[in-house]
């Protein structure tokens, strides 16, 4: 959940599944860094990134935050009220077509 103690402007709370927060609690501390400031700035600002090299709607109520960094990051969400997103589960570009599946089952 996005708490922000200094301002009143929340653009977006965030949930997460069990299975997203195990995969952020093997992150490196670098990784943990880079995704907690970008899901700061859709908390704040509303901006899930330039389509669709960052964010990319893939349909069906599923959406990917993209990580252009060395890792190749995926994290797989979905609106699931008017100011509130449920990060629904991370991977790596890897494993992507298989993690899009499983996102896809979150949905249903």
């Amino acid at each position: 959940m996005c708490i922000i103690m200094h301002t009143n402007t929340v653009r977006f709370n965030i949930k997460t599944t069990a299975e997203y927060d195990n995969w952020f609690k093997i992150l490196s501390n670098k990784n943990k860094a880079e995704v907690e400031k970008r899901l700061l700035k859709i908390c704040i600002e509303g901006h899930f990134g330039k389509e669709p090299n960052k964010y990319k709607r893939l349909g069906g109520g599923l959406e990917e935050l993209k990580f252009h960094d060395q890792s190749a990051m995926r994290i797989y969400l979905a609106k699931t009220g008017v100011n509130e997103i449920t990060l629904l589960l991370g991977g790596f570009k890897n494993g992507q077509q298989k993690d899009i599946k499983k996102a896809r089952s979150h949905l249903s």
